[in-house]
């Protein structure tokens, strides 16, 4: 019951209605914004706002995608478009007639990556939609627009995770996966910080958000009494908008959000290590882009990561059976051997950790986020691109095994810090020193070095402006 409160609380939250040019974020500690999710819903309609039966089609459309700006003037909209230029990507709504007036002058935005055209008369806004490709479908009915844009977000879900796959070359001295590997150990054990309580931290970024907000408030008092970290598996089989925030701040290895989610990262570790398999042979779909292949192609005995979780199945023919064409991406059956060792990602099959989380094709097996594979052959077997990796850890990488034991031995959490200055990630390296600031005592031997590290880079910042 209690798991069932806590994932009603994040679907009722994060899908709060918005009126014109709303949107929901959280607010992290240095008072940067960030989005929730990797995509955002953008609306224009003149009567977005106030006809009931669109207003109801907003909360439809939060179900699929939580976050929605609405407008209802083209020109705003226009402008809005043209200014946005944060990372996250926007999927288009618009009726017939202002489409006609706004596609042409916003179609060409990289950061607008598909366009539905949602109106009354279909056949005349097909005539002029056809001259653009990013128009993805025209329709007048409710429950087809949501099942096209939800089914295509889905897919577009899968590209982003592709993209997140990262290829390495084992000579290489210092790899940039190394930097990520190390986080992920320091912030999952208990040897490096001094407190793995970020539940709290992530609770208060919640009630600062809804402060205003009685009926919010309410539903985070509940989540904050029922959470079970028992059941922290339960949080990534279900369809809710964590998962989406989970999935983004892995992908894109978002330093605040990662420690953020520091215990939601501890309890799934924790369930997978209790549960852990000893040998698996597993499949899953997976979209991979043509230039990634061809990589592989050419430069095969080569490492590959995944930074998110991975999903994976038993069932290789059930799999296949879902496998779609896709005119951009190579649709790839990806062949996992896994048998478990000391320094291996853990990984586990869900039933074994909680018999009530339902089957679904491809979600019969978890790896822990930040899997290291070694790529096999990359080859085409009666027409379906079959990739094979077997899992390795840190015995198998020398130079990451080395950095772990010189981490135990040093405690020195500044190597995060550098590596990302090597991989020429400033930002990200900031990110971590002010993390740190935060999350050591004052009077921590590492303290001195951190502030130096902030300050220098504050006045570099004063002399840019």
């Amino acid at each position: 019951m209690g798991n069932k409160t806590g994932k009603n609380f994040f679907s009722q939250l994060w899908k709060r209605s918005s009126t014109n040019s709303s949107k929901f974020f959280l607010t992290i500690p240095s008072n940067e914004q960030i989005a929730l999710e990797t995509f955002l819903l953008v609306w224009l309609d003149p009567h977005v706002n106030t006809s009931d039966e669109n207003r109801e089609t907003q909360v439809k459309l939060r179900k699929v995608l939580t976050c929605l700006y609405t407008f209802d003037n083209v020109t705003t909209c226009e402008k809005w478009l043209k200014e946005y230029d944060a990372n996250e990507k926007l999927i288009l709504i618009v009726s017939g007639a202002y489409g006609n007036q706004i596609v042409p002058k916003v179609h060409y935005l990289p950061t607008i990556i598909s366009i539905y055209v949602y109106c009354l008369d279909v056949n005349r806004n097909k005539t002029w939609s056809m001259d653009y490709s990013k128009v993805q479908s025209v329709v007048s009915d409710t429950d087809e627009l949501l099942k096209q844009i939800s089914m295509h977000q889905n897919n577009l879900e899968n590209v982003e995770d592709s993209k997140a796959l990262q290829t390495y070359s084992l000579d290489i001295k210092i790899a940039s996966y190394t930097w990520y590997n190390l986080l992920l150990e320091i912030l999952l054990s208990s040897d490096y910080l001094p407190s793995s309580s970020t539940f709290r931290e992530f609770i208060q970024i919640l009630r600062e958000y809804c402060s205003n907000d009685e009926y919010g408030s309410s539903l985070i008092t509940t989540f904050e009494k029922t959470y079970d970290s028992q059941d922290a598996v339960l949080w990534l089989t279900n369809d809710t908008p964590l998962v989406r925030f989970v999935n983004k701040a892995l992908r894109e290895q978002d330093i605040n959000m990662l420690f953020v989610l520091r215990f939601l990262l501890i309890d799934i570790h924790k369930q997978l290590m209790k549960h852990q398999a000893n040998s698996l042979h597993v499949f899953r779909i997976q979209q991979m882009m043509k230039s990634q292949m061809d990589h592989i192609l050419a430069n095969p005995g080569q490492i590959l990561t995944f930074n998110g979780f991975l999903f994976a199945s038993t069932d290789k023919n059930k799999l296949i059976s879902t496998m779609k064409a896709d005119d951009q991406f190579e649709t790839v059956l990806v062949d996992i051997k896994a048998t478990y060792r000391p320094g291996v990602a853990s990984f586990a099959v869900l039933s074994d950790i909680n018999s009530d989380i339902s089957k679904q094709i491809g979600h019969e097996v978890l790896f822990m986020c930040d899997s290291i594979f070694r790529i096999g052959s990359l080859t085409l077997r009666n027409s379906i691109w079959v990739l094979e990796l077997t899992l390795i850890g840190d015995n198998d990488l020398n130079e990451l095994s080395k950095m772990k034991e010189q981490l135990k031995c040093d405690l020195n959490l500044c190597i995060i810090s550098d590596l990302l200055h090597y991989c020429e990630k400033p930002d990200k390296a900031i990110a971590y020193c002010q993390r740190l600031s935060n999350e050591l005592p004052k009077q921590h031997a590492l303290m001195p070095r951190i502030n130096k590290e902030l300050s220098k880079t504050s006045r570099q910042t004063n002399s840019c402006k």
